[in-house]
């Protein structure tokens, strides 16, 4: 059964029904026969039910894990995916702009020629905040670094700047390692696009000092000297400075961005080799922490599970030992009591030394040799204490309320 609740009611109403059918049955010696039926039932139903019940959750644990994976990583696949969108294409309608804006600014461009550029412009900087929008709404689950385009140097970057029209400055002191060539054109593609966004028409100058370890790469603009088109900016959460913040982190440096004087500034310092230990993504974290609750949750499953035929088998050995005590002291007889017993006295005379009830004839478990006639027999258990289990029985057979005889009833015949 799925439902844990439901396969305690099916065993709780099938014990019950068990237990009132074998009263019907043995209304004497209904106790034991049930508690036989229940122990039969357990090793039956209940242990292959609970191995049964583990494997299958652990086969969901299995199942739940790897749906756990699989959606994150399709969540980090669509922050990627939107990381790229956002540094290329919003890179690209950032140029388209800064591109407009120069020719708006051209002193022999005639003024219909202003007036498509700066319409050119106001439509780049409505698409870059509708790809905004678009990018929010893919990248549910923070931030994520992107790939920076393999074939494409920070030199092919700033010249691809400057023939859009961007007043950029390339400064290079000291040879960059190549393991840090992308990281950096992640930096300066960051900067230029925010700069023609918000700055547009200022100029930049990008820094890359490789002399010293860590590297720095510094991005800084001057004011802006294009007049604002249509309405400002709306307020964003930056997502192209947290994704190139979390690219810088992952090669072991730290980006910082503000304003300077009237401009701005993003620089990073990243070391010529990534130390040990560098942290994991937050997002990798945020997998294991997920897939690590959803076993702590299985676990809980298999624990509550394990727990009930334990706590059934403990039910079980207490009852059968309450039965043991309760059985011996209704029903046994201490050997040195039954060596008292002589042939030819009286039951009044030892009636104190047997017990309160005798066994029925049905109930004994050895062989029963002749008694003698005509007398009657009473059977009891032959036990030194509570919890003696042996199996032989004490046979004491009366004629007209005399001892007439005496034996020990063994599997192996009477001694």
């Amino acid at each position: 059964m799925h439902s844990l609740r439901m396969a305690l009611i099916a065993f709780g109403t099938g014990a019950l029904i068990n237990l009132f059918a074998t009263w019907l049955r043995s209304p004497d010696a209904f106790l034991s026969e049930w508690l036989v039926s229940v122990i039969a039932q357990f090793a039956g139903l209940i242990l292959p039910w609970w191995i049964g019940r583990y494997l299958r959750l652990r086969e969901e644990q299995r199942l739940r894990l790897r749906e756990i994976v699989s959606d994150q990583a399709r969540l980090r696949e669509r922050a990627r995916i939107a990381q790229e969108v956002h540094d290329t294409i919003g890179h690209d309608l950032a140029m388209i702009a800064l591109g407009s804006g120069a020719l708006e600014l051209a002193p022999d461009a005639p003024p219909r020629v202003r007036e498509a550029a700066a319409e050119v412009r106001s439509r780049a900087v409505a698409a870059t905040d509708r790809l905004h929008t678009v990018v929010e709404l893919l990248r549910e689950d923070g931030t994520a670094a992107s790939n920076v385009p393999a074939h494409e140097s920070v030199d092919d970057l700033v010249a691809r700047a400057e023939r859009a029209g961007a007043p950029v400055r390339l400064r290079r002191v000291g040879e960059l390692p190549p393991s840090l060539e992308r990281v950096a054109h992640r930096v300066v593609q960051e900067a230029l696009t925010n700069a023609a966004r918000h700055a547009p028409g200022a100029g930049v100058t990008v820094t890359i000092d490789a002399t010293e370890d860590p590297v720095s790469v510094s991005v800084v603009n001057e004011p802006s000297t294009l007049p604002p088109v249509g309405e400002p900016p709306p307020p964003r959460a930056g997502q192209g400075l947290i994704g190139l913040s979390e690219r810088v982190r992952l090669a072991g440096g730290h980006l910082d961005a503000g304003p300077r004087a009237s401009g701005f500034e993003v620089i990073a310092h990243v070391p010529r080799s990534a130390p040990h230990g560098t942290p994991a993504p937050e997002d990798d974290r945020a997998t294991d922490r997920i897939v690590a609750h959803a076993r702590r949750q299985e676990r809980r499953r298999q624990w509550q599970t394990a727990m009930i035929p334990l706590a059934l088998a403990c039910l079980l050995a207490a009852a059968l030992l309450v039965l043991q005590v309760l059985t011996v002291r209704t029903t046994g007889l201490a050997p040195a009591a039954f060596s008292q017993i002589e042939t030819g006295a009286e039951r009044t005379e030892i009636a104190d030394l047997l017990p309160p009830r005798s066994i029925p004839l049905e109930g004994v478990p050895v062989p029963i040799p002749p008694a003698p006639e005509p007398s009657e027999c009473e059977f009891y258990l032959a036990r030194s204490h509570a919890l003696d289990l042996g199996s032989d029985i004490f046979r004491i057979c009366f004629d007209e309320g005399v001892v007439v005889a005496t034996d020990r009833l063994t599997p192996d015949g009477p001694r």
